[in-house]
Parts: C-alpha cells; structure tokens; sequence
C-alpha cells in the first residue's frame, strides 16, 4: 500500500493530488478513531485553505467531532496549543515551503509531536475503512480556542531592548507572530514580505530565497535578520553583513553556545559541519530527512539539539521546529554576544551539488550508478533520498571539492539515461 503522507504529512498541487474529496476522507477518518475526537485545526493563507479546511471539517464533524478553530496560525501553534487545550489531534492546512498552488496536512498527536508512520498507516488504514461507510448521522460540536497562549510563550525570555531585526515572514503565517512576539521583548523590528497574501505565500521570499533578507538586513542597517518560510516551522538567519546562515550553520552555533556533548543532524548534514562539531568534542547523530525523524532520534540519545540544513531547529524543550522560537533564542544570543556570536572561520561547510531524477527509473541501474562513483571518487559522498512532494528522486553529492560533485552527478544521470 503507498502512503498518501510523504515526508511531512500530505503535499501536492491543489485540485490535483490534493483535493477537498481526499480532505473530507481524512477528516471522516479521524474523527471516527473514537467517540468525539477533539481537535484544534489552524491553516496558512494559500487561496485553498478555506475550502480544505471546510472539506475536512465536514467529514470530521459527520463523525461527532469536537474541533477548536485558530484561524490563519504558524503550525509550531498548533504544535504547541494541542495539549494545551487537551486535544487528541492538531492539524494544520498547509504546504510549508512550497508555492501556492500547493497544498497538504499536517498532523500532530495529543502531545503536540508530529505523528509516527504508525499513526499514519492507521489513519490511511482507516480512510479506506470509512470510504465503505456510507452512513454518518454524527453531530459535531466547535469549542472556542485563542492564540493568546502561544503568543505568551513566545514574549517569555529575555529583553532584546536595542536590538534591531529585520523579519521576512514569507507572506505566509507568521505574518501576524513574528514581529508582535520581537517587539514584545523590547527590540526594534522592520518587516518584509509581511502582507499575509496567500498568492504571495514564498515567492521570492522567506527561508526559500534568503537572498531577499540577506540584502534587507544590510539595507536597513539592522544588526540580524530571520527569514521564516509559509507556515513557519524553518528560520534562515543573516548578520548585518548580509552573510546567511542556514540550519547547519545553526545547528553548530548554538551547540558551541550551549556546550552541547551530542546533537541530531540528518543524513544531509553538511560534513565540514559534523567535524567541526567533532573536534570540540560533541557527537553528531545522523537522522532520515525530516524534522519528525530528527525528534525522534534526538529522544532515543537524549540529544538537547537537533535540526536540518532547510532550517528546522529543534530544542528538548520544544520537539518541534519552530522558526519564530528558534530565532527568538537566536536573537538573545546575539544580544549577549553581538557579532563575535558568528566567527565564521571556526569551521569550513564542504561544497555540494544536488539533481533531481525524475520517476519511475531502473533502481538497479541507479545503484551501480551510484557505487561505480563512489569507488571512483571515494571524497565524495552520495545521498539519494525521494521527494516528498514531487515524483522525482533527489540526489545530493558533497565533498571536498564542488567540481568532482557535479561531475559525479552527472556521470549518474548519464548512466540512468543509457549513456553509457
């Protein structure tokens, strides 16, 4: 059976793969797990939302569900408010990253963790089920929620009176958060990309394209920028130089900040990175890609940070990538240390290049594609991993030097297409 949740959750083109028939099957699913299954539901702004959102709520409520509607909201909320108000399941409406003609879910569990594979199967398991049942004669019920713990989480912490921030929030749904949540804690903020307009959600804009924040922090002489992505889970940080730093960048600075003895990366970690890391005495943990598997290991090694080279930052504290909340610690670092926070030359990312294979292909011939340049050029390592929104396999080659990356890439293709 193919699973209809990818990496994280359900992706696609809006109208396509993902549709409101799909969304009122997976919320007449859930709410038929058990009597009265209480939710809270939150979406960003893409133009679909409301009608997968209403699709969704329509099957959930024809099974007697209880749900608790926050509106336009980061999923790190809906993350955060699902145990707060007691619920069995948080779900978000929204594509993370991907333009707005995309679309999908998100699902947490009862403890505000996104859910294991298990939890998936079970729920796909059960949509099939639900798809024989022709009868529903449920009434649902709405309870009222509010955003306002979230927001008080954010606003606890130490002042950033005098800091200046610049915050492209993607158009997406920390429109709203991010700067309320700076300005709460005293620092001086200037936003972009800020509108909230769901057309616009990650155009040229936000943790995708961090050359916008990277030239508005200069711009505005402000002593750091973060670039959030649509729904808020991924934060790329620029200093007031305009430099970027990614998730890996992270993963190492605040494991030197916090004297971290392990930490969570994933099987994309950049190596320059993970030895680094090594030489100041700290082990790396390799996790799949995605920030549900990066939680999860760092719970079996009791790592106190873990996160992804896209941005997702997660704490012990806060088993959750939350990019408000990252950049937020982020920035109180930054107010202890000012610009000696970076020190750059501290360790050297090695070069990488990346291509997309595009689906169905001969697996046999990939693989011996694939150790043919690993034994021809043992410096470079090769990682093949699939889309999780796109038929395609990506692959991702790093070593010491950026030609011979390319070039074992290509030598890949080459031999997938025949050509030699």
């Amino acid at each position: 059976m193919d699973s209809m949740f990818g990496t994280d959750g359900i992706r696609g083109v809006y109208g396509k793969t993902v549709t409101p028939r799909l969304f009122y099957a997976v919320g007449k699913a859930l709410g038929g797990l058990k009597r009265k299954v209480k939710i809270v539901i939150g979406k960003d702004p893409r133009p679909s939302g409301e009608v997968l959102e209403s699709a969704f709520l329509a099957g959930f409520f024809a099974r007697g569900g209880v749900a608790g509607k926050l509106g336009i909201v980061p999923t790190p909320a809906v993350s955060y408010l699902t145990p707060f108000y007691g619920a069995d399941f948080g779900v978000v409406i929204g594509a993370s990253h991907n333009p707005s003609e995309y679309n999908g879910m998100k699902l947490f569990g009862a403890d505000g963790k996104k859910l294991s594979t298990a939890q998936e199967q079970e729920i796909q398991l059960r949509i099939q089920k639900e798809s024989r049942t022709q009868r529903v004669n449920h009434t649902g019920e709405v309870f009222r929620v509010s955003t306002t713990p979230y927001r008080a989480f954010l606003s606890k912490g130490s002042s950033l009176n005098g800091l200046k921030v610049v915050l492209d929030t993607a158009n997406g749904s920390t429109s709203d958060f991010a700067a309320r949540a700076f300005r709460s804690r005293g620092a001086t903020v200037f936003t972009v990309n800020r509108k909230g307009k769901g057309k616009m959600i990650n155009f040229r804009s936000g943790a995708t394209y961090p050359a916008c924040i990277s030239a508005f922090t200069v711009k505005k002489g402000a002593d750091i920028g973060f670039a959030f992505d649509g729904d808020g889970d991924r934060v790329i940080v620029a200093d007031r130089f305009g430099n970027i730093y990614d998730g890996d960048d992270l993963l190492y600075l605040f494991a030197r900040e916090y004297h971290c003895d392990r930490v969570v990366g994933t099987v994309l970690t950049n190596a320059g990175v993970e030895r680094a890391l090594k030489e100041r005495g700290t082990i790396v943990f390799r996790a799949p890609v995605g920030d549900k598997n990066v939680a999860a290991i760092m719970r079996e090694t009791v790592a106190p940070l873990g996160a992804e080279g896209a941005g997702h930052v997660l704490f012990s504290s806060h088993l959750t990538g939350d990019g408000v909340y990252t950049a937020l610690r982020f920035a109180e670092l930054m107010q202890i240390r000012g610009d000696s926070l970076f020190r750059r030359g501290e360790y050297r990312k090695f070069p990488c290049a990346t291509k997309n294979i595009p689906l169905p292909l001969n697996l046999t011939k990939l693989k011996e594609a694939i150790q043919q340049q690993e034994h021809c050029q043992p410096l470079v390592r090769i990682v093949v991993r699939p889309s999780g929104t796109e038929p395609v396999l990506r692959l991702y080659a790093e070593g010491e030097n950026e030609k011979a990356c390319k070039e074992c890439l290509e030598r890949i293709n080459a031999v997938i297409l025949g050509g030699e």
